[in-house]
């Protein structure tokens, strides 16, 4: 603990001037994050149903990368992680469907066991 302790405080007098530039990465719009969130409720209820554990199938990380994908690009790029092989049967679709505004999400029941339920809009 004490080395740690004296690097940082090593670190702590380095002048500004001195320390490297800060990286700044892609800027990403606001929507991001609220898209995402939605999309896990979806896919969390999506695994809850299937007996899959949520951590296996997606991270935020990956949600994000499937929102900014699908909605911010011509999809020329290469296809995210939930788009590729057993996640795309699983949840691709589903994600998919919901972005492009093809279903409802609404709460059946709040006592049962998978409490969301998806409605295909015609």
């Amino acid at each position: 603990a004490e080395t740690i302790v004296s690097v940082v405080k090593r670190a702590l007098e380095i002048p500004d001037s001195e320390l490297p530039r800060k990286q700044s990465g892609p800027q990403h719009p606001a929507q991001d994050e609220v898209l995402s969130r939605i999309l896990g409720l979806v896919l969390a209820n999506r695994c809850q149903e299937l007996g899959l554990s949520m951590s296996l199938v997606a991270t935020t990380a990956d949600l994000k990368d499937f929102v900014r994908w699908h909605v911010f690009t011509d999809r020329s790029e290469e296809r995210p992680k939930l788009m590729e092989g057993w996640r795309s049967q699983v949840c691709g679709q589903l994600l998919s469907d919901v972005l492009n505004g093809k279903m409802t999400l609404r709460v059946k029941n709040p006592k049962s066991e998978y409490p969301l339920s998806f409605e295909r809009d015609e």
